[in-house]
């Protein structure tokens, strides 16, 4: 799998994480008193951390390979 593959299988699976936070997040506003629902945005929001932390470090890792390239 190449760099720039690794860049869009991360920013899908971003992606994919920031949609159940916000559907999480919209359920624990509806029931906020459920200590389930709290632990759930929580795990979300690290992992959505964690991904995009990964995407920012492939995508920098794809700019300096870039960089580096020479032109034909």
């Amino acid at each position: 799998m190449s760099i720039a593959e690794k860049v869009q299988a991360a920013d899908a699976d971003l992606l994919k994480l920031k949609d159940a936070l916000v559907e999480a997040t919209k359920a624990l506003e509806a029931a906020p008193d459920e200590e389930a629902l709290l632990a759930q945005v929580e795990e979300l929001t690290s992992r959505v951390e964690k991904a995009a932390a990964t995407a920012d470090a492939l995508k920098k890792a794809e700019a300096a390979l870039a960089a580096r390239a020479k032109p034909i």
